[in-house]
């Protein structure tokens, strides 16, 4: 597992976030996630609010790849890892 660095961790909280997934057809779903947040020091999540077409994509199990960039700086980062999505636990309450 990946540890986020506090440079990272800074860019992630000053930039803005593109999530992608695919659906069962295999379509791309892109979109921006203002709600990106860190959650420790291995971890990003976001909220989601609209419970559309990422949503269940996650739900069915796609994969995620989020990418961060900064055009100004030149500069950015892209994620890949598993997907827990948090409903009923203490994450979600805590949120």
């Amino acid at each position: 597992m990946a540890t986020l660095t506090a440079d990272m961790k800074t860019f992630i909280e000053n930039n803005l976030a593109w999530i992608t997934t695919v659906d069962k057809d295999g379509n791309l779903d892109l979109g921006p996630k203002m709600s990106m947040f860190v959650l420790d020091d291995n971890h990003l999540a976001y909220h989601e609010r609209t419970a559309g077409q990422t949503y269940r994509n996650l739900l069915d199990g796609s994969d995620l790849v989020v990418a961060v960039a900064n055009l100004e700086q030149k500069k950015g980062y892209r994620f890949r890892g598993n997907v827990v999505l948090h409903s009923d636990d203490a994450i979600y309450d805590e949120q």
